[in-house]
């Protein structure tokens, strides 16, 4: 459903600015804004790849 692609892509990116705000409040660690979009790619690859069953035995 391309909807529920839709709100989970935007569900991800925003917890990846979430979480490097976090970083960078707790831990003094900041990451790049290249970065945190690289981890939103990777995060949503594998998300989707979950919900296709790549890569699960069986």
């Amino acid at each position: 459903n391309e909807s529920v692609d839709v709100v989970g892509t935007i569900a991800m990116i925003v917890w990846c600015i979430w979480h490097n705000k976090n970083s960078w409040v707790w831990n003094g660690i900041k990451d790049t804004a290249k970065d945190v979009a690289m981890r939103a790619v990777h995060m949503i690859g594998e998300w989707r790849a979950v919900g296709l069953g790549i890569g699960q035995a069986g």
